[in-house]
């Protein structure tokens, strides 16, 4: 994995950031916690997350959320237009 590689190379890195083709595997988000690497991951909203009392689904996490924690971004112009998100900004609940 290039990451990987990168990183045993000496390079610093504190977080990652993809798409759902890695936000979907498990391996992969294995691998961020091992590294210890925070990460920002695009997942489905049928994806469970540890939750305090169990495991629960991303939309169900999302709904949770209060508005001020959601912020308007955009990603530049795109062929349809401006290509804006919003963005989520937290910390799920962990088990202690």
């Amino acid at each position: 994995m290039m990451i990987a590689r990168t990183l045993d190379a000496g390079v610093a890195a504190g977080w990652v950031a993809a798409d759902a083709a890695y936000g979907r595997d498990g391996r992969f988000r294995a691998f961020c916690e091992t590294r210890r690497l925070s990460d920002v991951l695009e997942v489905p909203v049928r994806h469970t997350v540890a939750d305090l009392d169990g495991r629960r689904r991303v939309d169900t996490l999302v709904a949770r959320a209060p508005a001020h924690a959601w912020h308007r971004v955009s990603a530049g112009p795109g062929e349809r237009g401006e290509r804006a998100y919003r963005l989520g900004v937290g910390h799920p609940p962990h088990r202690r």
